[in-house]
């Protein structure tokens, strides 16, 4: 360059030329941080969902079958007749049925997401099954009462089928054995009372606030619902797609779990633990830029293998909801990032109860 006369038109394109070179690749290491940082936040947004999902259900299901877990086979399973009145804290239910079991669980159709019912007592007082002799719709002859407080949720018992829920009104009668469940005064008294079935049988005493909690995936994301108080979906976590679980049974009556099945148990006594996972799915969309190549190739698989120790896949579908077609779009399951949480949960309430 002459001093004289300055940059050229060549010079000063070069440099133009120069200064977008720096700049493109300024922006594609800002692009790639950006994507990088999107994809691991997301992954940590799947993992805490996943983590926290799977605790708050696991510790659920650790207190399943409080207050009843040493029931007879006779009675466990039976069929509990319930009513909810409206109270400040329970939304009115008109009469409704549910097993007298520890959890049930209802198997999602060609591997869409099961749901969870798990029941338990809270009673601070352990007690254990009460017999009664003398019955009327309003008030049950006990051979003790202790343990049995006014404002407990009960269950009645014929010894068999039939069960009902009713709430303790009264624990002040001379005799020292009668409860009260004046009709229909308390949130779980009908109107019309238990009617003559209970001539006699067995009480459970659930306590003060009974859980009855149906775990379930609606829309993408963990909900529990409590059936005996306001019966209203609560989200738990978010970006979970699927929920699987199986009982485990003690079929052979030596108190460990031998056998692992979708099917509810012919006897809910041998009902020892039950296992679940959780599979929940990054928001973040990753495509990929060449080829038939995603970030998720295969199914994610559940951590527990099948009768021939052989690995077990989630049922996949596109984001939408709709079957896996791998259109290689954004709808494309296989264009996300998913985690696994799980394990076996042992139902300690019925370990104690049916133990030697």
């Amino acid at each position: 360059m002459r001093p004289g006369r300055g940059f050229t038109l060549t010079e000063l394109l070069v440099g133009v030329a120069i200064g977008l070179i720096g700049i493109i690749a300024m922006f594609h290491v800002l692009s790639t941080w950006d994507k990088t940082k999107r994809t691991t936040a997301a992954g940590s947004d799947a993992q805490i969902a996943g983590a926290v999902g799977y605790f708050l259900l696991e510790r659920d299901l650790k207190q399943a079958g409080m207050g009843f877990g040493a029931a007879k086979s006779t009675v466990m399973g039976c069929n509990i007749s319930a009513i909810v009145n409206a109270t400040a804290t329970t939304t009115a239910r008109a009469a409704f049925t549910f097993p007298l079991v520890p959890v049930r669980i209802s198997q999602g159709a060609s591997g869409a997401p099961d749901s969870l019912q798990v029941l338990y007592g809270n009673s601070s007082f352990f007690t254990a099954e009460q017999a009664f002799k003398a019955s009327t719709s309003i008030s049950k002859k006990t051979d003790s009462r202790n343990g049995f407080k006014v404002g407990d949720a009960v269950i009645v018992s014929d010894g068999a089928a039939n069960c009902a829920l009713i709430e303790v009104s009264g624990d002040t009668n001379a005799d020292l054995l009668t409860l009260d469940h004046a009709a229909g005064s308390l949130r779980f008294n009908a109107a019309a009372g238990t009617g003559a079935t209970f001539s006699s049988g067995l009480l459970f005493n659930l306590g003060k606030t009974p859980q009855l909690n149906t775990w379930q995936v609606a829309n993408g994301t963990l909900v529990v619902t409590d059936g005996l108080y306001r019966n209203t979906a609560i989200p738990v976590a978010d970006g979970v797609v699927n929920l699987q679980a199986q009982y485990g049974i003690d079929s052979d009556g030596d108190f460990k779990v031998d056998t692992w099945q979708d099917a509810d148990p012919v006897d809910w006594t041998r009902l020892l633990a039950v296992r679940v996972a959780i599979l929940t799915r990054s928001q973040q969309y990753e495509p990929t830029s060449t080829g038939p190549v995603y970030v998720t190739q295969t199914a994610p698989v559940l951590p527990w293998l099948d009768s021939s120790n052989a690995a077990i896949p989630f049922t996949m579908k596109n984001v939408d909801g709709t079957d896996d077609n791998n259109p290689g779009d954004d709808n494309d399951w296989r264009n996300y990032r998913y985690r696994v949480y799980g394990g076996m949960i042992s139902l300690r309430n019925m370990v104690w109860g049916v133990s030697p």
